[in-house]
């Protein structure tokens, strides 16, 4: 009986242990070695870890490894661009020009936001959403000027927030979400033009496109009441 006992306290105590956060009494913070998140469960990076803008947000990838994601941080915005370099990981920020910053800053004035699209269209270009001004942006990843600027809004659609989006190099055709008008917008890459808008979900956020690009998915984070 008692070896019974003593078998059912061993089992309470691990299944009691199971509940701790693996980090058990260390307070969140952000090392190397090893981050540790407010739940207290542990980050610890496999491989070599980089550095990218504040608030990374949107990521895509080119297929000779090129990495870009976009970054909305609170107190600057734009572009970092990560590739191997003779082996060895480089990374450089393409920031939107701010009021009042001193550091250096590439891209063009009139470049006021970023959000979660992006996706390459060449190996050194890429289209990125821009969020509530409403407007694609295709960026030349060397300079960090603009080749073409699409807006969403026009008679028909007003106050858009371009959100996530998704490109289909085959038909040069841009997928993205309008976030502030429930909508999937369709964009000839070529003019530059909105081509067709088709109505979706409550508060579109995400978009991915089958493999052969013929159907488009979308996750909607709101619910109809």
């Amino acid at each position: 009986m008692s070896r019974l006992l003593l078998l059912a306290a061993a089992l309470a105590s691990l299944r009691a242990a199971d509940f701790r956060p693996p980090a058990g009494r260390r307070y969140a913070t952000i090392a190397a070695a090893g981050s540790i998140l407010p739940g207290g469960r542990v980050l610890q990076p496999f491989g070599r870890q980089i550095t990218t803008g504040p608030g990374t947000f949107g990521l895509a990838i080119n297929h000779k490894g090129l990495l870009a994601t976009t970054d909305i941080g609170s107190d600057r915005i734009g572009i970092s661009l990560i590739e191997q370099v003779k082996g060895e990981w480089q990374d450089r920020h393409l920031w939107a020009r701010t009021p009042g910053s001193t550091a250096a800053e590439t891209a063009e004035p009139d470049w006021k936001g970023v959000f979660f699209g992006i996706a390459f269209e060449t190996d050194r270009s890429l289209w990125v959403s821009e969020g509530d001004s409403g407007r694609l942006r295709l960026v030349d990843i060397n300079s960090g000027n603009h080749q073409k600027i699409v807006n969403l809004n026009d008679r028909e659609w007003r106050n858009s927030f371009s959100g996530d989006l998704a490109y289909d190099p085959a038909r040069h055709l841009i997928f993205v979400i309008d976030q502030a008008n429930f909508r999937l917008a369709i964009v000839d890459s070529k003019k530059g033009q909105v081509i067709s808008s088709i109505r979706v979900g409550r508060m579109p956020f995400a978009i991915a496109l089958s493999p052969d690009a013929s159907t488009a998915y979308v996750t909607n984070v709101g619910v109809f009441r």
